[in-house]
């Protein structure tokens, strides 16, 4: 690097640094998380500093902004992904054998404690189905309740099993 890109470099980073971290932590609500997405975007714009040289000062602010906030989104995207596997210990001890296609799942013989733990690994909509299933309510009913069509609560309720089985096969190889 030259001294003109080392002088950019020092001149973005003492004038939009904290602006980074602070509109950083409005994605994340955490200081220490806020740090990170801030280094992630430094990386970038490190990457792109040729493109960052050609620009006026009110575009390179943009540009670091729009950085920031998909830096943002990405580490969010990434919290979600890993966030599954916070419970391993629990989800250790329970029974493969009680999640499947083959067993009726409103039967009293489900343990349905099993189910409700991975309620906090579904999105809110399959858990809302999945929950109210639970409660013995049909499929027209719980439309009902939400508010959505038959066919979209038959679609919620397999893919939350569909996830709680993968959840439940992922946690036995390991």
């Amino acid at each position: 690097m030259n001294d003109e890109v080392n002088r950019l470099i020092i001149n973005i980073f003492s004038n939009f640094h904290p602006l980074m971290v602070s509109a950083a932590y409005r994605y994340v609500r955490n200081s220490q998380d806020a740090e990170d997405v801030a280094s992630d975007c430094w990386l970038s714009i490190i990457r792109h500093m040729d493109t960052l040289q050609k620009l006026e000062d009110y575009a390179i602010k943009a540009y670091i902004m729009r950085c920031v906030h998909n830096c943002s989104i990405d580490y969010i995207r990434r919290q979600k992904r890993y966030s599954c596997y916070e419970h391993q210990n629990e989800m250790r001890s329970l029974y493969l054998s009680q999640i499947g296609d083959e067993y009726d799942w409103n039967s009293p013989g489900i343990d349905s404690s099993i189910i409700m733990l991975g309620l906090s690994f579904l999105p809110p909509r399959e858990a809302q189905v999945l929950k109210l299933k639970f409660e013995m309510h049909s499929t027209n009913s719980i439309a009902t309740i939400m508010n959505i069509a038959p066919g979209t609560v038959r679609k919620y309720w397999f893919k939350a099993k569909r996830r709680i089985r993968v959840l439940l096969d992922s946690q036995a190889d390991s």
